[in-house]
């Protein structure tokens, strides 16, 4: 009796939202920890209140990214390398044993960063 070998599953277009998913929530925390930095820097009446709440939403991001960080774990994936490059960012992956890259354009990583940011902050876009 032949056996047949086992072959791992091949990546989905759901491995690759969770990478994209990953970049992005990581660009976040960047724009965030820049923002913060320059709000210490500028003179406001009350500068504590729009750091303490970018800090909430850095913290809800962060423990965010530590879920998604979870789910590459159980799905077999580790992240390579992300290269930014003048048009957006490429980030290489290892997927169950498969490599593959997701593009990402700067202008996908803009909405795609400012719609969650929004749903983060809890503020209708509909309203604007």
């Amino acid at each position: 009796m032949m056996t047949k070998p086992l072959i791992p599953p091949v990546p989905t277009e759901a491995d690759d939202l969770l990478v994209r998913s990953y970049v992005i929530h990581g660009i976040m925390l960047e724009m965030l920890k820049r923002d913060i930095n320059t709000l210490h820097t500028l003179s406001l009446k009350m500068p504590e209140l729009y750091i303490r709440s970018l800090a909430l939403l850095d913290k809800e991001i962060s423990e965010n990214l530590w879920t998604i960080r979870q789910n590459l774990r159980i799905h077999g994936i580790r992240i390579l390398k992300q290269i930014t490059r003048s048009g957006g960012i490429e980030a290489a992956f290892m997927c169950r044993g498969y490599h593959r890259t997701v593009w990402l354009s700067r202008k996908l990583i803009q909405e795609e960063a400012i719609n969650k940011l929004h749903r983060y902050s809890c503020t209708n876009l509909a309203a604007y």
